[in-house]
């Protein structure tokens, strides 16, 4: 484990993760389940426990995917 950089993302809906465990640092794509909710946040967390969080809102019935760049 390298002490700084990136660590993992979470995926969280309204504020409520939806993942089972963090995606990796290096996932490039997430690809949403179908989920009920307002809106859709992405949090990076770093090895020091810091976290910047990108959000937008759900926009219908379709599959959505997230495209992951450093934050």
């Amino acid at each position: 484990m390298n002490g700084s950089g990136l660590a993992y993302y979470d995926v969280q809906v309204d504020g409520a993760s939806i993942m089972e465990e963090p995606l990796p640092a290096n996932a490039k794509q997430f690809t949403l389940p179908d989920v009920k909710g307002e809106k859709v946040q992405v949090v990076a967390i770093d090895y020091a426990g810091n976290e910047k969080t990108a959000e937008t809102k759900l926009a219908g019935d379709s599959a959505q995917s997230i495209i992951m760049h450093q934050l």
